[in-house]
């Protein structure tokens, strides 16, 4: 019996992406630390495998030079726009008091590093072969993207907005993708969460 590309791939997704969500959830970590960084390594080796197969390709799945600029403008307006509605309702914003310590400025770029390749390198350029629809993956990117951050205590807000900044990012990635451009815009408006 023969199993479809379809299926493959269906069940890939959830075993390398679905499965350390539920996991990160249930063991109710204080930081979500102890689930990126095994996980993420994981995900590059598997990213590094598909390259290597062709199913992920460079300039076309990871920076795409012919439209730098237009990804440049669409990531920096976005991240202009959140930074600046975090700053004008920073007293509003209730932010979970583990996350206002602050973390140190390379541990979050890293971090973001870490989630771009896996939401945005791995997760979209996979979906990309179940569904056409950019619309319906960048919806699918925002509940799995907001879902991961479920492991992150008293923060059920910070999910809400990290489905919302998970949905924007993967259609701009989806359009015109730009790894240091999705990269730098997480980790901007990370960096803000912390220190507004």
């Amino acid at each position: 019996m023969k199993i479809s590309r379809r299926k493959k791939v269906v069940a890939e997704l959830l075993i390398l992406v679905v499965v350390p969500i539920l996991v990160g959830a249930l063991l109710k970590l204080e930081t979500s630390n102890l689930v990126i960084f095994p996980w993420a390594a994981l995900m590059i080796g598997r990213i590094v495998m598909l390259w290597k197969k062709g199913e992920i390709k460079f300039e076309e799945d990871i920076l795409e030079r012919k439209r730098w600029r237009e990804s440049a403008m669409f990531f920096g307006l976005f991240t202009l726009g959140v930074v600046g509605t975090l700053w004008v309702f920073a007293d509003l914003i209730v932010i979970p008091e583990w996350m206002q310590g602050g973390e140190v400025w390379w541990f979050l770029a890293l971090h973001a590093l870490f989630q771009e390749l896996i939401f945005r390198v791995y997760f979209l350029n996979r979906m990309k072969l179940l569904m056409p629809s950019y619309l319906k993956i960048s919806v699918w990117g925002a509940l799995v993207f907001g879902g991961a951050h479920l492991v992150l205590p008293e923060a059920f807000d910070m999910v809400i907005l990290t489905m919302i900044s998970g949905y924007v990012w993967s259609l701009i990635y989806l359009r015109t993708p730009n790894l240091p451009g999705v990269w730098l815009s997480h980790f901007v408006i990370n960096y803000a969460f912390f220190y507004l």
